[in-house]
């Protein structure tokens, strides 16, 4: 391996450092003086070691980059930023950085009115310093795997899925939420055949995933797990992913409550990483443990934690000497089962009104009016005119039977059980 570099030093006329004297690389040498620092264009960099922190770099900054022709830039979260930067510190690569507010982007196709923080670093010399990651068969114009051995390659798969070409998101169905974990390789040059790969060396480790296209997908409680473990991503939204996971096994109720509610990705995450923290220090949390690990507008955590405090998903409160803390709420489950019901008193109170629907075009009538057009559809002519409130309000029973059932019969906690078993006798009158 050290032979390769050597012969690729020489091809680019590199010259190394050693007693404070330059000397010309050349394949005569066996060997290269350790923590010797390597002269390309004039810039100097230190010998760079094949291993897991080249790996996450070059992964890191394939998925990260900017296209810009005179220098080396990468957009980065902070949590992305001090792995980098430990990496660059290390062999003495020279960088600037400066923090940038951007806008989130808009859920469910309502604009999002908050800010979020990116590093945007830039390598000095970027010419010199790409000539010199040649060496070590790093390209930045085709991401290679074949060409790198098993701990750079693991460093490869957790840069990439690690930057902003992997979407950490919940996709939500008529059958609840799915987690997945999507890497988007459209319009990033990739050698032939590299999903392919990708897909053989995850199926190696037992994780299974599709590919389509541009795109690789892992989907599955067990498979995320697994790629968590192995790859051991720097990003809070894998852990917090992780604990919603968990969550959703041991109380199957909560895959509805979570797509019955107005939470966006962003609450889930603070909800998944207070789950974390709550079962790793098993005791209520400060709120400021929180804020120091996203690190990002406070009034943004801030409302996250409010609505979650309002759903009831945590409980959110202060102690004598007004210091914040949270813990987690099964009081969500109990508000949900009441929201269901007010929305079922209000449809079959709606009922009493004799409200007609159009069965083709969907307008809705009053009784009384429909003698004006002989019961017919005024603007499509359709004479079926049905009571539509029935039928929505045996939709509702029966989306309110099956949740509470789901809590009966699948439910560990006793507590959540006995609150809701109240709630099955009035049903039944109804």
């Amino acid at each position: 391996m050290m032979k390769k570099i050597i012969r690729n030093l020489k091809k680019i006329n590199a010259s190394y450092k050693k007693n404070g004297k330059l000397y010309k690389v050349t394949t005569f040498i066996d060997q290269l003086p350790e923590k010797c620092e390597i002269k390309v264009n004039n810039r100097y960099f230190r010998l760079l070691s094949k291993d897991y922190e080249l790996g996450y770099f070059y992964g890191l900054s394939f998925g990260s980059r900017y296209s810009s022709s005179k220098e080396f830039i990468l957009s980065l979260e902070l949590l992305q930023f001090k792995r980098v930067k430990s990496f660059l510190d290390k062999y003495d690569i020279k960088y600037k950085y400066k923090t940038v507010k951007r806008k989130r982007k808009k859920y469910n196709s309502k604009p999002s009115p908050f800010y979020y923080q990116k590093i945007i670093l830039t390598i000095f010399a970027k010419k010199s310093f790409e000539k010199y990651l040649k060496a070590f068969d790093i390209y930045f114009r085709v991401l290679n795997l074949s060409k790198v051995n098993d701990e750079m390659k693991i460093g490869i798969i957790t840069g990439l899925f690690d930057s902003k070409r992997t979407n950490f998101n919940f996709r939500n169905n008529k059958n609840g939420i799915h987690e997945r974990i999507t890497l988007d390789t459209t319009d990033l040059n990739v050698e032939k055949e590299f999903l392919n790969a990708l897909h053989g060396i995850l199926k190696a480790f037992g994780i299974h995933s599709t590919t389509s296209k541009d795109k690789l997908r892992i989907y599955g409680k067990d498979n995320l797990t697994l790629f968590f473990k192995i790859f051991n991503l720097s990003k809070i939204k894998a852990i917090a992913l992780k604990e919603v996971l968990q969550l959703r096994c041991l109380e199957p109720c909560f895959t509805k409550i979570i797509n019955y509610y107005p939470i966006n990705n962003f609450d889930l995450t603070i909800l998944g990483y207070i789950l974390h923290k709550i079962s790793k220090n098993n005791t209520d949390i400060r709120i400021f443990e929180i804020l120091r690990a996203f690190r990002i507008s406070c009034n943004m955590v801030r409302k996250s934690l409010y609505k979650l405090n309002e759903f009831g998903f945590i409980n959110y409160y202060k102690d004598k000497v007004n210091r914040e803390f949270i813990s987690f709420s099964d009081k969500v489950v109990t508000n949900t089962v009441k929201e269901l019901k007010r929305r079922l008193r209000e449809q079959e109170k709606l009922e009493e009104e004799n409200l007609l629907e159009c069965s083709v075009c969907g307008r809705i009538f009053k009784f009384i009016e429909c003698f004006d057009f002989d019961f017919q559809c005024p603007k499509c002519g359709c004479k079926d005119l049905i009571n539509p409130k029935t039928k929505v309000s045996i939709q509702t029973k029966r989306v309110l039977t099956e949740f509470i059932n789901s809590i009966l019969l699948k439910s560990n906690n006793k507590r959540i059980k006995n609150k809701v078993e109240n709630f099955c006798e009035v049903l039944k009158k109804k």
